[in-house]
């Protein structure tokens, strides 16, 4: 009675012949899955990953609203968090949200715009990008706003929300 080999020069195992064609078919898979994992693809290392779409950079434009740089706020905090930027790249990715008009500001106002810290490039890029308003005017306009023929509730809700804000 001979010993059946498994067919990998680095493996000492081997099984009695006697064993019954499928169950020796059994314990040479589960031993290929449990000692020899790299040999083989596996099912999870054959599937095929989804690549996610690349996050897209939020824009500022000079002469917003202060409604306009709330949103841009929240999408600048999505954005740095999403693409985990860190040190320098936040500087120079925040630059790169202002447009051609606004940047053209920023650098006519503030000399050196890389050497200063995330927290005070956003305060320059506001004063620059958001005209003031008065909140009396602001109050105006949401009292005398109405719901649109053909606006859904819910974006009418959204709306109304996004002027409460700004009083």
């Amino acid at each position: 009675m001979t010993d059946i080999r498994y067919p990998v020069p680095q493996c000492d195992i081997s099984l009695p012949s006697t064993t019954a064609p499928e169950v020796l078919l059994k314990l040479l898979d589960m031993h290929e899955r449990t000692a020899h994992p790299s040999t083989t693809p596996t099912t999870a290392s054959m599937t095929t990953r989804v690549k996610a779409e690349k996050v897209k950079r939020p824009v500022v434009s000079a002469s917003g609203t202060s409604e306009e740089w709330t949103y841009f706020a929240q999408r600048w905090s999505e954005y740095k968090q999403a693409t985990r930027l860190t040190g320098e790249d936040i500087i120079f990715q925040l630059l790169e949200c202002c447009d051609e008009a606004l940047c053209k500001d920023l650098t006519r106002s503030f000399r050196n715009l890389t050497s200063y810290d995330e927290p005070t490039l956003l305060g320059h890029i506001k004063s620059l990008a958001v005209r003031q308003e008065n909140v009396m005017v602001a109050r105006l306009q949401l009292q005398q706003t109405t719901q649109d023929r053909d606006e859904p509730v819910r974006a009418f809700s959204a709306r109304l929300k996004g002027q409460a804000s700004v009083c």
